[in-house]
């Protein structure tokens, strides 16, 4: 199911005033998440040590 615009669901980032999305930023790139399980979940899909 596709979220209206505007209408993020409970695991989406939220950005503050400034269009910054508030929460842990990735040490790696420098993206945020809207929580520190979703951090984890990038850095292990997108950060895997090869």
């Amino acid at each position: 199911m596709v979220n209206a615009p505007g209408n993020l669901g409970a695991d989406e980032p939220r950005a503050d005033a400034t269009g910054k999305v508030k929460g842990p930023e990735c040490p790696k790139c420098g993206d945020r998440f809207p929580s520190e399980e979703s951090l984890r979940a990038h850095v292990d899909e997108e950060h895997k040590l090869a």
